[in-house]
């Protein structure tokens, strides 16, 4: 008996093939498979859910950070960090929202990315630039 397990290909993996086997071998395999899943995949989201994402936490005292990390085919791909140094959320938007003016190739290169965001903060009602 074989399972077959098929990932789209934004999470990085197309089929899982594996051959029946004990019930301890899945038991192990199961939550690194579930980790995957939830941790490793890249969301596709409009350029006003992007910015809905990256101003979720802006109240707080650290407040996420959102980089642009390059394109790549028809997407721009985006990391938001929590500001409070833990999770970190990947996001893509279409190349034809705009998202982005200046588009470089998609790299892991962290010293390349570039901020992401609106150039006004808005304080008490009050309109402040960067």
């Amino acid at each position: 008996m074989v399972f077959r397990l098929a990932l789209s290909r934004s999470c990085g993996l197309y089929v899982v093939q594996m051959k029946k086997t004990s019930r301890n071998v899945m038991r192990y395999f199961a939550p690194f498979l579930l980790l995957l899943l939830v941790c490793g995949c890249v969301q596709t989201v409009s350029k006003d859910g992007l910015d809905e994402a990256g101003m979720e936490h802006a109240a707080l005292s650290l407040p996420d950070e959102t980089y642009y990390v390059g394109s790549e085919g028809d997407y721009d791909y985006f990391v938001i960090r929590s500001g409070s140094g833990g999770s970190t959320r990947r996001y893509r938007v279409r190349k034809s929202e705009d998202a982005v003016a200046d588009r470089f190739s998609r790299t892991k290169n962290k010293m390349e990315w570039r901020e992401y965001g609106t150039e006004l903060v808005v304080t008490n009602g009050g309109q402040i630039s960067r």
